[in-house]
């Protein structure tokens, strides 16, 4: 009887050391699997799949309201996944969707404050709207626009206690294209984008 406890015990001392160290090797492989730096990653796949998102949203409904709908619900996504890790998402969109020879011109305000002016021309055509809030959008249509055209904008707003004005121009060769303006900041790391499609 005396044998049988202290074999017991050994049995039970080794399946609890056993327990412990798988416990202690899980967690490490747990650490080891974490991005070191997923505001990067983050910022990395945001661009890649936005002008995913778009496209699939255009062939959803290509309607510029949808558009304005579905992309703020895009963002709101993309703001709780980045609250979630403490990143501070800004940003804003800028689409262009022909409709017959017309061209409806979608701004989409994601950045985190209101948009004090914006300046959109189409091949020498100007549209401006004085303010647009946080989370809202605004669609200007331009009429008769061909294929190949120039277009610009100029947007400016307020960042803390400091006017941004951002402004860009590019020749287009077609009327259905996206302007996207992405800006993480996470701790000291600042990452922001700029790209057409």
């Amino acid at each position: 009887m005396v044998k049988r406890k202290g074999q017991m015990f050994l049995v039970g001392a080794l399946i609890l050391c056993a327990a412990i160290a798988g416990a202690v090797i899980s967690t490490k492989s747990l650490y080891m699997t974490t991005p070191s730096n997923f505001a990067d990653d983050m910022f990395s796949n945001i661009e890649s799949e936005s002008r995913y998102v778009l496209n699939l949203i255009a062939k959803e409904n290509a309607t510029s309201k949808n558009i304005e709908n579905r992309m703020i619900e895009y963002m709101s996504f993309i703001e709780y996944m980045a609250i979630e890790r403490n990143i501070k998402h800004t940003g804003y969109f800028i689409i262009a969707l022909p409709i017959d020879d017309d061209l409806n011109v979608t701004l989409i305000n994601y950045n985190d404050a209101q948009i004090n002016s914006v300046d959109i021309t189409v091949n020498g055509t100007t549209k401006s709207t004085a303010s647009l809030p946080h989370k809202e959008a605004i669609t200007m249509t331009f009429e008769d626009v061909p294929d190949y055209m120039t277009f610009n904008y100029t947007l400016s707003y307020l960042d803390g206690t400091s006017l941004i004005t951002q402004t860009d121009e590019i020749n287009m060769t077609r009327r259905l294209f996206s302007a996207v303006n992405i800006r993480f900041v996470s701790g000291d790391t600042i990452r922001q984008s700029l790209f057409f499609n």
